[in-house]
């Protein structure tokens, strides 16, 4: 199951919100064996950050998912998201920043793998 958590600066409409979810579990596929099917989405707006020092328009992307993906494959997923988040929000690309962590171990309904 694929955790995204979407932090930005500025306050969105819950269509804005809807809005990354659903570019999440469309752009999720671009990595292989990952799909919306089981992914998990939280969106975070009005969020105070600072970049460079400065209170500007930022976001933050963290993706978490179970067992390792080759880098192409996060590549496209990192480039394609962080755009649907520039065209969504506004925010400028330059600062937009995003992680990919890869688990071996995962735990869901019930059990830890």
């Amino acid at each position: 199951m694929p955790f995204l958590s979407i932090s930005v600066t500025k306050a969105l409409s819950p269509s804005d919100k809807q809005c990354l979810a659903a570019e999440a579990g469309r752009l999720i596929s671009l990595i292989n064996g990952k799909s919306e099917e089981h992914l998990m989405v939280k969106v975070e707006d009005s969020q105070y950050m600072t970049f460079g020092g400065c209170e500007k328009p930022c976001a933050f992307i963290e993706t978490r998912v179970y067992t390792a993906a080759p880098f192409p494959e996060k590549q496209a997923f990192a480039q394609s998201l962080m755009n649907a988040v520039t065209e969504i929000t506004g925010i400028p690309a330059p600062d937009i920043f995003m992680t990919v962590t890869e688990h071996n171990e995962w735990g869901s309904g019930g059990a830890y793998r």
